[in-house]
């Protein structure tokens, strides 16, 4: 099924459409964390990282 989703591009509109709207929003690592419209995390926060997304100012 890999193979023919990358022979086929079935879902290339869609990861254009999804890079377009990262880039938008000044996402340049992965994973971000997006939340109410805002990054609020980026690239590979750990444990404690993770913790501190429930008390982000964006979630408020």
């Amino acid at each position: 099924m890999v193979r023919a989703v990358l022979d086929t591009g079935a879902y290339a509109a869609d990861v254009r459409t999804d890079e377009e709207r990262a880039a938008r929003l000044g996402v340049r690592q992965v994973p971000t964390f997006v939340i109410n419209g805002t990054p609020v995390v980026s690239g590979a926060p750990g444990p404690a990282g993770l913790q501190a997304l429930p008390t982000s100012p964006a979630v408020r």
